[in-house]
């Protein structure tokens, strides 16, 4: 077995290269580590060679040409058999000489390696995009009338046009104060007149609001009205003049809101941006983009995808679905959209091969069994290496998830917790999943309209849709009541996307105590090393799951020192499963008789 080093100029790599021999010191290592969890790869790095001699001189030559900037690739190759053809790749990274450290006493040049990352365009790249500039703008479908309205009454005194005020009508209306004032009637002063206003809501009869909303009128043709205060400034709903008219600034009947995009869309478009040299195309069963497995079900629930269609827009198209101007910017880079969309729905990404961006629920990327590595020990040296601690880091009482902004108790959803000695047993013990650039609570945008209001004008919005763009709702789980697009609540993304990757087997979720379908591990073994002859290279994949002294774990970093194809590895476990290695290669003595002895 051979390592083989070789230098590239140009793009095609077949041609105009040279094999070097480095300085194969100490510090000449490849190194496997996994710097983003949600990313389900690894970053390979070969940080910098050393050359001399001949090399040395060949680069000299380069650094003192007109060529000197033209970017050199190194490829490091595994030569198993002599034979050029069975190369197999390590590493590949790139360089030039500005990125040599030179010394012309000792002869030597070492260059610092910039790996080739498959992913360097998507994460380093944020500069925004106007996403209201892609593809058409959707309409979501509410499946019900949302609107304001307002009501005046006389201090006393009423007439056919204006009634007295009564406190108890106003009171059963959860009718809103807004402002009182000197109504005038053929130049006399009438009397003083009383503004109010409140919400309404026009709904299905199956349809359950909140609490904070008040059944007006039964149901009746299929249909039935609610009423509640006005949330914001009421002062944003109406006015009235000196005569005593009605003014109200917000009065159309909301059934749909304008100017979404297709998420789906959105993506492809901000990552095309992000990466457009490269072609990648966005693959996902999960929400059913370029599906490699098509189907009406979802993979991690079992049931109807309710995913495969979500719109976004720009919150204040949700906030003022009335006003005739749409907003016409809504910027965001595709990274940052990226991770608010993965964090929400419990989700991961893989480059695979050369032009797929695969992103799926965690649950997709479980992991096959690996290399048995005390199986390939020869020289034992996994012998007294069943030493461990834990990740305490991981280890969090609560759980805590947070939108940009919730109103609805399903939409502010509750903690994650975990009661066991096992964890961190103090209240500041805690992880928080924060997107703080989305929102999906629909009512509490609209019935927060204010620009300055609690609900901020910047950010998006996720609706989630089927097919003919009727927004999604459900019953409620914290409560009994129905809201629109709940489907996206944390509520009910715990419930249907958070039982993989927790802290502990069991826990409680929505309040309700429930066992998890998978944990993270939080067992870290103390780093061991084992020689790795050439078959067992070619089959290492950091993804796979390794078995060594104390059971089958996950790699948290690995360490291939190439002079001597000696790993160092670093695993996480979930549960100790102690390994000997009579358990691999049998017991020697087990196969003879007493008398043999």
């Amino acid at each position: 077995m051979k390592i083989i080093y070789r230098i590239s100029s140009g793009f095609n790599l077949n041609e105009n290269y040279r094999d070097v021999t480095p300085y194969s010191g100490k510090d000449l290592k490849l190194t496997w580590n996994r710097e983003d969890e949600r990313r389900y790869d690894f970053k390979k790095e070969l940080k910098e060679i050393t050359l001399l001699r001949d090399d040395y001189r060949h680069f000299l030559a380069l650094e003192t040409s007109q060529d000197r900037c033209d970017l050199q690739t190194l490829s490091v190759y595994l030569d198993c058999n002599g034979n050029e053809q069975d190369y197999f790749l390590l590493f590949r990274g790139t360089f030039s000489m500005s990125n040599g450290q030179w010394d012309l006493d000792r002869c030597t040049v070492k260059f610092e390696l910039e790996p080739k990352d498959p992913y360097k365009c998507i994460e380093e790249n944020d500069e925004d995009e106007n996403i209201l500039g892609y593809d058409i703008p959707r309409k979501a479908k509410l499946r019900l009338k949302f609107g304001n309205e307002a009501y005046l009454c006389l201090a006393a005194g009423g007439s056919d046009d204006i009634p007295d005020c009564s406190e108890q009508f106003i009171e059963q209306g959860k009718w809103t104060f807004i402002k009182k004032r000197h109504i005038f009637q053929d130049f006399d002063e009438f009397g003083i007149a009383f503004l109010y206003a409140r919400h309404y809501l026009v709904c299905d009869c199956n349809y359950e609001p909140s609490s904070e909303w008040t059944l007006l009128e039964e149901c009746e043709e299929g249909e039935k009205k609610y009423v509640k205060p006005i949330v914001g400034n009421p002062e944003n709903i109406a006015d009235v003049n000196d005569r005593g008219d009605i003014i109200i600034f917000e009065e159309e009947t909301i059934q749909e809101i304008d100017n979404g995009r297709k998420l789906h869309e959105v993506m492809e478009g901000l990552l095309f941006s992000s990466c457009n040299n490269l072609n990648l195309n966005i693959v996902s069963d999960f929400f059913q983009w370029n599906p490699e497995n098509v189907s009406d079900i979802n993979y991690v629930t079992g049931e109807l995808n309710k995913l495969t269609n979500i719109l976004i827009f720009q919150k204040s198209d949700v906030k003022r679905p009335y006003t005739s101007n749409n907003a016409t910017k809504g910027e965001t880079n595709f990274i940052d959209l990226l991770e608010q969309i993965i964090e929400m729905f419990n989700l991961g990404y893989k480059m695979i091969g050369n032009n797929i961006l695969r992103i799926e629920h965690i649950s997709w990327f479980e992991t096959d069994l690996g290399i048995n590595l005390m199986a390939i020990d020869k020289k034992r040296l996994l012998r007294g290496t069943k030493k461990y601690s834990y990740d305490k880091t991981k280890l969090p009482k609560y759980e805590k998830f947070e939108f940009m902004e919730a109103g609805s108790e399903d939409f502010v959803g509750s903690d994650i917790v975990y009661d066991s000695n096992c964890v961190n047993n103090n209240q500041e013990s805690k992880s928080e999943i924060k997107v703080d650039n989305i929102t999906t609570d629909i009512m509490y945008c609209m019935e927060n309209p204010d620009p300055d209001g609690e609900v901020s004008d910047d950010g998006f919005v996720l609706i989630a849709c089927d097919q003919n763009y009727n927004v999604f709702y459900e019953d409620g789980i914290l409560t009994n009541n129905t809201v629109v697009n709940n489907v996206l609540s944390w509520a009910h993304l715990h419930r249907d996307f958070w039982k993989h990757g927790r802290v502990l087997r069991e826990g409680t979720i929505n309040g309700q105590p429930i066992e998890f379908e998978t944990i993270v591990p939080t067992i870290k073994q103390d780093q061991f090393s084992v020689v790795m002859d050439c078959k067992y290279l070619k089959l290492f994949d950091p993804l796979d799951k390794l078995n060594g002294s104390l059971g089958w774990g996950f790699l948290s970093s690995a360490e291939l020192q190439l002079s001597k194809c000696s790993m160092s590895i670093e695993l996480l476990l979930d549960t100790i499963e102690q390994t000997t290695y009579e358990e691999i290669l049998g017991d020697f003595d087990s196969d003879f008789s007493d008398e043999f002895d």
